[in-house]
C-alpha cells in the first residue's frame, strides 16, 4: 500500500488527487485543528528573539511531515511489512526551489530511515504562525546553536560550547518524560557549573501527539526523528544570525556499524551517519539555507568525548542525568523502577558504559542491570543479546584490524576521511571489548 499525506498550513482547502494511493491529510495551524502544537515552537522562537523565514518554515513543515508519516504509518502497510511507500505533498513558499532538491532529499529520507519516499511540493497559501523579527537583546549575535537531545554526547557538547563563552542556544523536542526529564536535568547542572549568561534551552514537547493520527497505526521506532531535530535546529540558527548548527553524535554511534551480518535493516539507525547529513547539507544549500551542519565529534569515541570534555566540574554527576538507553521507556511498566533509568543491556547502553570505563569517570549512571555479570547474560538468554553481538564484532575487528577500513562501508558511503573513519571505529570498539571482556571473568558468560 501507497500512502499519501497531503500537508495543510493555514486555510488550504486546494484539492490534490493521489490516485492508487492511500490518502490521508496533516494540518498544521495555530489553531485546535492543528495536529502539531506549533504553539510550543513558534513560543520558543519568541523567547529567543528569533527571525522565521519563508525557506526554513518549508523545511519545518517537510521534517514535521516527516516525522508523521514515519512515526504514524505502522511498518504492516509495507509489502514487505517493513518498507513502506509513502509520498509527501507539501505546501512551500517556492516549489521550483525544492523540486529542484527532491530527488536528494529523497534519497536522505531512503537512507535514514529504510522507505521509499517521494515529494511533490505546490504553493502555500499561508506561513506558519512564527515570528519574523529579530531581538538581538533576547539572544546576541555569535550565539552558538546546538542539538540536545538530553543524551551524553548532545550534554558535553554544550558542556564544551559554554566554555566558549559564546550565547548559546539549546535546540530539543521530546515526546515522552523519558527526552524531556533528561533534557531539563541536563540543562539544569549545565546552568550550575557554568558562567555563560545566556544558557537557552528551547524544548518544544510531543511534536505529534495524537497516536491514531491517521488511522495507519504507529511505528515507534523514530527513525525519521533527526530530520525534525535538523530542521528546528536550522530554523533557530537562521533565526538567530547563526552559521552553523552543531549536531553533537560520537563517531563510533555516527557511522553506526551492523554488529553482524544480521544487523544491516531492523536494528540499524542512521540519524547521524555521514551520508545522511551530506545529502541533507546538499538540500539545504540548494534550496538557500546557508547553515553548516557540523559534527565536531566525528573522529572521536564516547569515552574520548569524556576525557576531553571542556568543564570536568561535576562531569559525573551531570553526566548522570542524560540519558543514552535504546530502551529507556521499558522502566514506566517495572514497578519501584525510576521514571528514566537506563537498561543497561543494549547497545547504546554498552557503549555508554564502555565510555565511563576509558574515560576512568565514576558511573552514576541508574541501570536496571546493575552489573554485567549473571544468568541473565549466559549465550540461551535473550536479554544478552547484545552484549554477546558486541563481543563477537570486537573481537572480530580487535583480531584483524585490517576489517576496520572495510566494515566502515556497510552502512553506506562515506566520501572521504576512510582512515579517520577506520580508526576511530576501531578505537570505539576497543572500548567495547574492555567493558564485555571484564564482564566476562565476572561470569557473565
Amino acid at each position: 500500500m501507497k500512502v499519501a499525506i497531503i500537508t495543510r498550513v493555514g486555510d488550504d482547502t486546494e484539492s490534490v488527487s493521489c490516485p492508487g494511493e492511500t490518502q490521508v491529510e496533516f494540518h498544521l495551524d495555530q489553531g485546535a485543528a492543528s495536529d502539531v502544537p506549533l504553539h510550543q515552537i513558534r513560543d520558543a522562537l519568541g523567547r529567543l528573539g528569533a527571525a522565521s523565514s519563508p525557506i526554513a518554515e518549508d523545511f519545518v513543515v517537510l521534517a514535521l511531515t516527516v516525522f508523521a508519516a514515519d512515526t504514524r504509518t505502522s511498518r504492516e502497510h509495507g509489502h514487505d511489512e517493513w518498507t513502506r511507500e509513502i509520498h509527501l505533498l507539501l505546501p512551500v513558499s517556492d516549489p521550483e526551489r525544492w523540486m529542484a532538491v527532491g530527488a536528494t532529499l529523497e534519497r536522505a529520507l531512503r537512507f535514514l530511515t529504510g522507505d521509499l519516499w517521494s515529494l511533490s511540493f505546490r504553493p502555500a497559501r499561508a506561513r506558519l504562525p512564527f515570528p519574523t523579527d529579530r531581538d538581538l537583546s533576547r539572544t546576541p549575535a555569535g550565539a552558538a546553536v546546538t542539538l540536545f537531545s538530553g543524551g551524553l554526547d548532545s550534554f558535553i557538547g554544550a558542556l564544551d560550547l559554554a566554555a566558549s563563552g559564546k550565547p548559546l542556544v539549546l535546540v530539543s523536542h521530546y515526546t515522552d518524560g523519558s527526552a524531556s526529564v533528561p533534557q531539563a536535568s541536563a540543562l539544569s547542572h549545565i546552568n550550575s557549573v557554568t558562567s555563560n549568561p545566556h544558557q537557552i534551552g528551547t524544548l518544544a514537547s510531543n511534536i505529534v501527539a495524537r497516536r491514531n493520527l491517521f488511522g495507519l497505526g504507529n511505528d515507534k521506532e523514530q527513525r525519521g526523528r533527526s530530520i525534525l531535530f535538523i530542521a528546528l535546529g536550522t530554523l533557530v540558527a537562521l533565526g538567530v544570525d547563526a552559521e552553523r548548527l552543531i549536531v553533537p553524535e560520537n563517531g563510533l554511534i555516527s557511522l553506526n556499524i551492523p554488529l553482524t551480518d544480521l544487523r544491516v535493516g531492523s536494528y540499524s539507525t542512521r540519524t547521524t551517519h555521514p551520508y545522511f547529513i551530506a545529502l541533507l547539507q546538499e538540500a539545504l544549500y540548494g534550496v538557500g539555507l546557508p547553515i553548516t551542519l557540523e559534527n565536531p565529534y566525528q573522529f572521536l569515541t564516547k569515552g574520548e568525548m569524556l576525557i576531553g570534555c571542556a568543564i570536568q566540574t561535576d562531569l559525573a554527576e551531570g553526566s548522570a542525568t542524560t540519558m543514552s538507553c535504546a530502551h529507556a521507556t521499558q522502566s514506566h511498566w517495572t514497578k519501584g523502577a525510576p521514571a528514566v533509568q537506563h537498561c543497561g543491556r543494549c547497545t547504546a547502553c554498552l557503549i555508554r558504559r564502555a565510555a565511563f570505563v576509558r574515560a576512568k569517570c565514576t558511573d552514576l549512571t541508574a541501570y536496571s542491570l546493575l552489573e554485567l555479570d549473571g544468568r541473565e547474560l549466559r549465550s540461551n538468554s535473550a536479554q544478552g543479546r547484545d552484549v554477546r553481538s558486541v563481543r563477537m564484532a570486537a573481537r572480530r575487528v580487535i583480531d584483524n584490524p585490517e576489517l576496520a577500513q572495510l566494515l566502515i562501508l556497510k552502512p553506506g558511503p562515506l566520501g572521504g576521511h576512510y582512515v579517520e573513519y577506520g580508526d576511530v571505529y576501531l578505537r570505539g570498539m576497543r572500548e567495547l571489548w574492555a567493558l564485555v571482556e571484564h564482564a566476562k571473568t565476572r561470569g557473565a558468560y
